[in-house]
């Protein structure tokens, strides 16, 4: 998957690539995780293009999850200004 742009100071698109394999079910979600780890934010991936708006969040270093094909999940990390 993609992210962009990073940094970001609000709006961040999310391009999940597999996203008619992963949401079968529709229980693929995108996830937004503080430096501790911490689920702060949860997003269902409702099209290849997501759009987050992280405006309200303070500025800093987050990890933005995505579950794979297989049920594992990519981590990238995000900064927010």
């Amino acid at each position: 998957f993609s992210v962009f742009p990073n940094p970001t100071s609000g709006s961040l698109v999310v391009t999940v690539p597999s996203f008619s394999s992963l949401n079968k079910n529709n229980r693929a979600r995108i996830e937004i995780m503080n430096a501790l780890g911490d689920k702060i934010m949860s997003v269902p991936v409702m099209n290849v293009k997501t759009t987050l708006n992280l405006s309200l969040l303070p500025a800093g270093i987050y990890l933005l999850r995505v579950p794979d094909e297989t049920g594992n999940a990519a981590i990238k990390k995000i900064v927010i200004e």
